[in-house]
């Protein structure tokens, strides 16, 4: 196993997947990212795949061999450039990327990083000074310029979120954190709701005092409160008699 480009782990012992293998692998590597799912590991966290009992050493052994391809392939599509000198640079400009690549079209600016030490992955980058990813091909989404949308897009993108929310909103009411927990009940439309799950907890402020207030009308949170989702399944309506 390479312990440079990619790693291995195993479950913890005290959970789901005590004695299973895990591999972790970095964003850039397409390939092993194919081969990974092709072999049929699931994902279980960012750049993390939960390896299927059984195959670990083949898997183990197509990694040894793909992240080098891959690495090699990420030299080739993309230079770290000084975070000052990147800032004059456009999508679209010619670049010389040296080596086999040389001068070509600049598809794709990343965002600005500062290495933190010497990278196995790429020994271009310089510790301690801010860089950024110029790239003449495989540009990740995050590298390409965001579109600008029309008003009309806007205001359609703002129609969507609201019809989200307010679906996630028939399944789930704002409590106290703390003051709830699995299984408790909450009312809801005069019913008595068994909670099902808990959402991560956030501090209100003004803003979310008042818009949380127009969403549930009989809450009543101050700022500084602490406050979680709790969420329940949608009573079953019951059908009104035919008269």
């Amino acid at each position: 196993m390479s312990d440079k480009l990619y790693s291995t782990f195993s479950g913890k012992a005290d959970g789901n997947f005590a004695g299973r293998t895990f591999a972790k692998i970095s964003g850039y590597m397409a390939a092993s990212r194919e081969a990974l799912k092709e072999a049929g590991a699931e994902i279980k966290g960012q750049g993390s795949y939960l390896l299927p009992e059984g195959q670990e050493d083949a898997i183990i052994a197509k990694l040894d061999t793909l992240t080098v391809q891959d690495q090699a392939q990420a030299m080739k599509d993309r230079t770290p450039v000084a975070a000052d000198a990147a800032a004059k640079l456009n999508i679209g400009d010619k670049f010389d990327f040296g080596g086999t690549v040389g001068e070509a079209p600049i598809v794709g600016i990343g965002n600005a990083f500062t290495p933190k030490g010497t990278s196995a992955h790429d020994d271009r980058l310089e510790a301690g000074k801010e860089q950024v990813y110029v790239y003449n091909a495989n540009a990740p989404k995050s590298a390409m310029p965001k579109p600008e949308l029309t008003e009309e897009e806007k205001a359609a993108k703002a129609e969507a979120r609201a019809a989200s929310v307010a679906k996630r909103d028939e399944t789930r009411v704002p409590v106290i954190e703390g003051s709830k927990t699995k299984n408790d009940t909450v009312t809801v439309d005069g019913e008595e709701v068994a909670i099902t799950e808990l959402g991560q907890a956030w501090e209100m402020d003004a803003d979310s005092v008042e818009t949380l207030k127009a969403r549930f009308p009989d809450t009543d949170f101050k700022v500084g409160d602490k406050v979680q989702f709790a969420k329940f399944e949608a009573p079953e309506k019951v059908a009104e008699p035919e008269m």
